[in-house]
């Protein structure tokens, strides 16, 4: 199980992508002792991950390595936090799961991959009308669209329900659970199709009205960066 834990929102800044890609690199090496599943969560009640963090995270998060995760949302991800549950393998959520790309609104593309993991999960047209729009998913409308897995309406059912997946995945030869994930992979997005999004995100931030737009931001929500 890894618990995200930063700061008053679970921020997406420079050192939680560093400590999440320090955490994922080394289950990509399978030993006997690698996890076969790894539970995400978040110690936070409302937010299981924030936003990208404006002011200190300027370079792409570009690496791609992930491990078999089963993503446990019982809060608001929004922004990058939403970009990084898309590319997690499984999604559950609870009654207080909120999730979607909010940059549109401000000018921005969802750039760390949200738009491409998102168009491979629900289609181009479901894809579009929430990305262009900034439209949010809850759970049950998620769950129809196939963003999430499951949709629980208690949250206890959900952590119950989401740990006996992973005990009983848990259960099986590792040979057949990595050969049955490594045939599905041609479902993932290429790593240039995301590197081409980051690119672009970092260029249309620049542009005088979208800059405009993040300070807005930051001062509407009193910068929690600093807070």
């Amino acid at each position: 199980r890894a618990t995200i834990n930063n700061g008053p929102i679970n921020f997406v800044d420079q050192n939680l992508a560093s400590d999440l890609l320090d955490f994922l690199t080394p289950l990509q090496n399978v030993t006997d002792s690698t996890p076969k599943v790894v539970i995400f969560d978040s110690s936070n009640p409302d937010f299981y991950l924030g936003h990208i963090d404006m002011t200190s995270l300027r370079q792409p998060i570009t690496d791609a390595k992930r491990a078999l995760g089963a993503d446990y949302i019982d809060g608001r991800a929004f922004g990058a936090g939403h970009e990084i549950a898309a590319q997690m393998d499984m999604r559950f959520v609870g009654p207080k799961a909120r999730t979607g790309s909010f940059e549109d609104a401000l000018g921005l593309i969802a750039g760390g991959g949200g738009q491409t993991f998102l168009g491979s999960i629900i289609g181009k047209a479901h894809a579009l009308e929430y990305l262009l729009a900034a439209k949010t998913f809850d759970g049950p409308t998620g769950e129809r669209l196939g963003i999430y897995n499951k949709y629980y309406d208690d949250s206890t059912q959900l952590k119950n329900s989401v740990l006996q997946l992973a005990q009983r995945i848990a259960l099986f030869p590792r040979p057949a659970l990595n050969q049955t994930k490594a045939v599905l992979s041609f479902l993932t997005p290429p790593t240039a199709s995301s590197d081409a999004d980051v690119e672009a995100f970092y260029r249309i931030e620049q542009l005088p009205e979208e800059q405009g737009n993040v300070q807005k931001v930051l001062e509407l929500s009193k910068n929690q960066t600093r807070s």
